[in-house]
């Protein structure tokens, strides 16, 4: 094992961060396993926009729950994070890091 053997909670709890385990949506799951399936960056890319399509039809919707805003955020985190513009969606993360539960306000920063 040697310089690698703390895992990644351990290392999650160092840092600070929630380490939620089992809680990826069936969304997110497919959203993984498409990208990680995809053989070109063109592939990837294509796939992540549809996403970003898809994310904004949804958060347009005023009938979402806290859990379901928390979701859709987590796939637009992520898809930003892969360098696409998310940047429709800052306004609900704004918004969504008012909430009084901890998870969520972190959720939204």
């Amino acid at each position: 094992m040697g310089e690698f053997s703390i895992g990644l909670p351990e290392i999650g709890h160092h840092l600070g961060f929630v380490v939620v385990h089992g809680q990826r949506s069936k969304g997110f799951q497919a959203l993984l396993h498409g990208i990680a399936a995809a053989k070109t960056k063109h592939e990837e890319d294509k796939i992540v926009r549809k996403e970003l399509v898809s994310l904004k039809d949804h958060l347009r919707s005023s009938k979402l729950t806290a859990k379901q805003i928390r979701e859709l955020l987590i796939r637009l985190i992520y898809c930003e994070m892969l360098g696409h513009d998310a940047s429709f969606g800052y306004i609900n993360a704004i918004k969504y890091a008012e909430q009084s539960a901890l998870l969520d306000k972190k959720t939204g920063m």
